[in-house]
């Protein structure tokens, strides 16, 4: 894994399931912050000074995270569709890409937004990851990916009807994107799950608390 001097993006795909407002993943707790609020924090911290979240619904929950965001000198382009998103990412930046209600230590995000090549992070499907996208019968998405920007306006404009997510992953499968793959629990100092209740989202940021500075 190397550095680069290339521009760093994220874009956190957050709530673009249909889910509804007040039940979206994001809207969950994580050491006294939303879980959107934490994963911008964890994007800004990697690198990406340049951060869009694609959103077709806003809980409240999500605006009080993007007003406590920008108080502390974070803004968050906010993008309602694949097109929009792609108008607001340079294809010339790498973009960190960030799957809706993954929590991930800050660890893990940094070494995935340092690769210097465009990455896909990645569990073998044994680690109780039933939520997460597969690539294939081995592979499933760990939510984390780290792409060349122009992939996104490449697929932008031929998504149509698919979401976008399953789509730029198949899209850098197709490209050749090189695999990651991370143990994915919580017990483990490498955090790296998706929350589904108040409960568990309490217990891995205990877990994120014990781990190692």
């Amino acid at each position: 894994i190397g550095g680069s001097v290339v521009a760093l993006a994220a874009l956190i795909l957050a709530g673009v399931d249909g889910s509804e407002a007040d039940t979206l993943q994001a809207s969950l707790r994580i050491g006294g912050q939303s879980l959107f609020a934490y994963q911008v924090r964890m994007a800004h911290a990697a690198g990406a000074r340049h951060i869009v979240a694609l959103v077709d619904q806003m809980p409240s929950s999500m605006v009080s995270a993007l007003d406590s965001l920008r108080e502390d000198g974070i803004a968050v382009d906010i993008a309602r569709d694949a097109a929009d998103a792609a108008d607001r990412i340079h294809p010339d930046e790498q973009l960190l890409l960030i799957a809706d209600g993954i929590v991930a230590d800050s660890l893990t995000v940094e070494r995935v937004a340092k690769n210097a090549l465009p990455i896909l992070l990645c569990t073998d499907g044994t680690s109780g990851f039933q939520s997460v996208e597969r690539i294939d019968a081995g592979c499933h998405w760990a939510g984390l990916a780290l792409l060349d920007g122009h992939i996104l306006r490449e697929t932008a404009s031929i998504v149509g009807e698919w979401a976008l997510g399953p789509t730029l992953l198949r899209r850098a499968v197709q490209l050749g994107a090189a695999r990651a793959f991370v143990e994915a629990n919580v017990s483990a100092h490498a955090v790296l799950q998706f929350p589904q209740t108040q409960g568990e989202a309490d217990m891995i940021a205990r877990s994120l608390a014990a781990a190692p500075a």
